[in-house]
């Protein structure tokens, strides 16, 4: 595997475990402790995928394309907005429909302008994912699911 490939794997594991985090959250009513740690987990998450997004628009300025995929609604950081609405039943279901509705075929969108960057630095330049981000993801996915599995 190579660089871009590990890349677009950690991408699409944060993205998945974005909306395992907000669908989990709207199936039941957790402790406060384990809402905490989607919480966390959440803000820490979407806020990453905000500062690539606006990393992504320096890069790819002149791309009308992207442009659009862009200016579609469902954004992290709409989503960050959201979230501190999310403390009852209800309020998660609207935030993890929100995210499987709006920011996930948003980020399909970008996705699929990312396939035009095929150098490995415009992907690091981008993503800002290192071995620390990988592992504090990992950490905080991990305490947010712990005694859900």
């Amino acid at each position: 595997m190579n660089e871009i490939q590990l890349i677009r794997a950690q991408l699409a594991t944060e993205r998945s475990h974005v909306s395992r985090v907000a669908n989990a959250g709207a199936a039941g009513s957790p402790a406060p402790q384990a809402r905490a740690a989607d919480v966390n987990y959440l803000v820490c998450v979407l806020g990453w995928f905000e500062a690539r997004d606006r990393r992504l628009t320096i890069l790819l300025r002149a791309d009308s394309g992207l442009q659009a995929a862009l200016a579609q609604p469902g954004a992290s950081g709409e989503a960050l907005g959201r979230l501190p609405a999310a403390d009852s039943a209800p309020s998660w279901q609207a935030f993890a429909h929100f995210i499987d509705t709006a920011w996930g075929p948003r980020r399909d969108a970008l996705d699929a302008r990312l396939a035009m960057l095929t150098r490995a630095a415009e992907w690091r330049q981008f993503a800002g994912i290192d071995a620390d981000s990988i592992l504090e993801e990992r950490r905080l996915f991990a305490a947010s699911t712990a005694g859900r599995c």
